[in-house]
């Protein structure tokens, strides 16, 4: 599947297969805390994976998981690693309850057929399986925790089409 995507922060958007049969085994994954920012803003991993936050500032950061898996990691100090595994799918907002500012999101999905496109909004989710399907595009509302969207419609290379959400 390829496309693009015309919004004005791409790096902040994942292109997705909703359901595809079968079962993917999960994977390790890394966000990191540097300059008070949460890195990267939006991460996709399949359902079950864990994921390490690195902590790479010079002060102390809280990691805290709300929304489809709710956590917290506590308070850890520089190059401090903490884990956690995301096993239900959905959109989890990560906030530091130190820094308010600081905002990122891990979107746990069924499969591994997703993609964050490129600074020119191209995507390719590779090794798709063929058939039309739902393909929904995750882009956050910057700094309002809350989604905002449309209906698109992407068409594969192979001339399937999909329904995408921006």
């Amino acid at each position: 599947v390829v496309g693009k995507v015309t919004v004005p922060k791409p790096d902040h958007v994942i292109v997705y297969i909703e359901t595809v049969a079968g079962s993917y085994p999960a994977t390790k994954a890394k966000i990191d805390q540097q300059n008070k920012v949460f890195t990267p803003f939006v991460l996709p991993v399949v359902q079950g994976s864990t994921v390490e936050f690195h902590n790479s500032d010079n002060l102390a950061h809280n990691v805290m998981g709300v929304g489809g898996d709710e956590f917290n990691l506590g308070s850890f100090s520089k190059d401090a690693v903490r884990e956690h595994t995301f096993n239900k799918r959905g959109d989890v907002s990560l906030l530091c309850n130190i820094h308010p500012e600081m905002e990122a999101h891990v979107l746990v999905l069924q499969n591994p057929y997703f993609s964050k496109p490129g600074a020119d909004g191209k995507f390719r989710i590779a090794n798709a399986p063929p058939g039309d399907g739902a393909a929904p595009v995750r882009r956050n509302r910057f700094g309002r925790r809350n989604p905002m969207g449309q209906t698109i419609q992407l068409t594969a290379s192979d001339g399937h089409k999909f329904s995408a959400y921006v």
